[in-house]
C-alpha cells in the first residue's frame, strides 16, 4: 500500500472509531409508566443527539417522536445522556412496535403494550433485592429471575427495592440494565425505593437518590420515589419507607397519601388496593424486627383504606403472615445473598408461608379475583400459592379517560386535611408476638452478612 493511501485509510479508521465512540447507545430502549393512553421510552447514551422513538401496529411504524436529552451528568465513567420520550394518544390495550434511533445507531424492533380497561384480567410479576455482579460477572440468581419473569410475560413488574448494591455507583446500575434491559423493552418496571438505593458518595457528591430521578419515569413532580398509578381495577401504591422522616404525620409524603387513599375510596372503577414498600412490619429473620415506621404510620392508614395486601422487601427470602384478615409480604429473594430464617418460623405470629429461597411472585388479576402463585428460580417449583377475593366487581370505566397524569393529588398539599393526625399513631399495632414489636427504624448500619459483602438488607 502507498503512504498516502495507507495515512487516508488510517485517519478513516480513526474517524469512523471516533464517531462509533461518540455515538454509542449505552441502555437499550426500556419502558416507564405505562397507561391506557400512554408510555415513556427511555435511552442512555454518551452523546448528546436527538433521539427518535417510531411507532405502530407494525414494524411499518407510522407515528414517530423526536426528544433530546433530559438529563446530562458527568459520570467518572465519562459524560451521559438520558432521554425520556412520553407517547401519548395510544388505544387501550393494544400492542404497539417501536424502534428507537440516535445517532446513527437503530434499535431492533420491540413492541409494548398498553393498559386495558378496567374489566380485563392482566398479569404482573412482583420481586425485590436483586442486586449484586457487576457488568462483567452478572449475579446468576438475578439472572434466573430476569429469565422467569421473561417466560411468565407479565404486563409490567414491580421491583420491591435493592435493585442495585450501592446507589451512587454508577457501574451498579449498569449490572441491573444489563440483566433485564431486554426484560424492560418490553414490560414496565415499576421501582420501589430501597436503602440501597439511599446510598450517597462524600467524594464524589453522587447519590442513589440523583440516579434514581436520573433513570426513572414514576409521574410524580414532588418527589419521584413515592407515587401511584391505577392498572386495570387495582389501585397501586409505592412508598418511600426507607426515608422514614418523609412519611411521618403531617409531611408530604403522608399528606399524598392520605389524599390518594380517599380517591381510591371514591373510585368506583378499581376494587383491589396494593401497597408496596421496601421495610416490612415485620421480620422472621433473627434478631430483626419489623419497621417501627411501617408498623405505626403506614399500616395503620392502610388499612383504614380498604389495603387488600402489601408486598415488601428488604429481608432476603419468602415470607407471608395473615394479620386480622390482611396479607402481609416479604419477597426479597430476587437475586442478593439469602437469610435464615428463625428455626420455628412456623409458629410466628400469623404464619402462613416462608421459604428461604430466590424467587418471583406471579399475580393473575381478574375482575373479582387475584391469584398469586410464588415460583422458585432456584428449582423451577410452586413456593406458595394464595388468592384475594373483592367483594364486588368494578364499576366498568370510560373507555375514553385518558388516564396519564396522576389525578390522585392535588398539587396544593397545604389543602385542608385529616386535623386528627395522631389517630394514625394510636391505630392497633400488631403487639401479639415479639416479631412485630416496635423497633428503631432501619438503617445502612447492621449485622447483614451477604456474600456480596455490603453491610445491609
Amino acid at each position: 500500500m502507498k503512504p498516502m493511501r495507507a495515512a487516508v485509510v488510517t485517519a478513516l479508521f480513526i474517524l469512523l472509531a471516533a464517531s462509533a465512540a461518540q455515538a454509542d447507545i449505552l441502555k437499550s430502549p426500556y419502558l416507564q409508566n405505562v397507561s391506557r393512553t400512554g408510555i415513556t421510552v427511555c435511552l442512555e447514551t454518551n452523546s448528546p443527539e436527538d433521539m427518535t422513538v417510531e411507532w405502530g401496529a407494525g414494524e411499518q411504524y407510522g407515528d414517530q417522536l423526536i426528544v433530546g436529552y433530559a438529563q446530562d451528568p458527568d459520570f467518572p465513567e465519562g459524560k451521559r445522556y438520558v432521554y425520556k420520550a412520553r407517547l401519548e394518544g395510544l388505544a387501550q390495550g393494544t400492542t404497539y412496535h417501536y424502534r428507537v434511533t440516535h445517532g446513527g445507531d437503530v434499535s431492533e424492533d420491540k413492541t409494548f403494550i398498553t393498559a386495558p380497561d378496567n374489566m380485563s384480567d392482566f398479569a404482573f410479576v412482583a420481586y425485590g433485592d436483586s442486586r449484586g455482579g457487576s457488568p462483567e460477572a452478572l449475579n446468576p440468581e438475578h439472572v434466573a429471575v430476569a429469565e422467569k419473569i421473561a417466560e411468565i410475560m407479565p404486563m409490567f413488574y414491580i421491583n420491591t427495592g435493592d435493585f442495585v448494591s450501592s446507589g451512587e455507583n454508577y457501574l451498579d446500575w449498569d449490572t441491573h440494565f444489563v440483566t433485564e434491559g431486554d426484560l424492560m423493552g418490553y414490560a414496565p418496571m415499576y421501582p420501589v425505593y430501597g436503602n440501597h438505593e439511599e446510598d450517597f458518595d462524600l467524594e464524589t457528591l453522587f447519590s442513589g437518590y440523583g440516579l434514581w430521578k436520573y433513570y426513572f419515569d414514576t409521574n410524580h413532580e414532588d418527589d419521584g420515589t413515592w407515587y401511584s398509578f391505577d392498572y386495570g381495577n387495582v389501585h397501586f401504591i409505592i412508598l418511600d419507607v426507607v426515608r422514614s422522616w418523609l412519611i411521618i404525620p403531617g409531611t408530604q409524603q403522608y399528606r399524598w397519601l392520605q389524599a390518594d387513599l380517599q380517591d381510591y375510596v371514591d373510585n368506583p372503577h378499581t376494587n383491589f388496593l396494593l401497597a408496596f414498600f421496601h421495610y416490612p412490619p415485620f421480620s422472621w429473620k433473627p434478631e430483626r424486627s419489623g419497621d417501627f415506621i411501617t408498623q405505626t404510620v403506614v399500616m395503620p392508614m392502610l388499612k383504614r383504606h380498604g389495603l387488600d395486601a402489601i408486598i415488601t422487601g428488604h429481608d432476603h427470602y419468602y415470607a407471608r403472615r395473615e394479620v386480622d384478615g390482611l396479607t402481609e409480604v416479604i419477597s426479597g429473594g430476587g437475586g442478593a445473598g439469602l437469610y435464615d430464617l428463625y428455626d420455628d418460623v412456623e409458629n410466628r405470629f400469623g404464619y402462613k408461608a416462608a421459604a428461604m429461597d430466590h424467587h418471583v411472585i406471579e399475580v393473575n388479576v381478574s375482575s373479582t379475583l387475584m391469584q398469586l402463585d410464588v415460583w422458585s428460580t432456584t428449582t423451577g417449583q410452586l413456593i406458595d400459592s394464595f388468592n384475594l377475593e373483592a367483594d364486588q366487581p368494578p364499576v366498568p370505566g370510560d373507555d375514553d379517560v385518558d388516564d396519564d397524569a396522576d389525578d390522585d393529588v392535588d398539587d396544593d398539599l397545604n389543602d385542608d386535611v385529616d386535623d386528627d393526625l395522631d389517630d394514625d399513631l394510636n391505630d392497633d399495632v400488631d403487639d401479639d408476638d415479639d416479631d412485630t414489636q416496635p423497633a428503631p427504624a432501619q438503617s445502612d448500619g447492621g449485622d447483614d452478612d451477604d456474600d456480596d459483602g455490603a453491610c445491609c438488607g
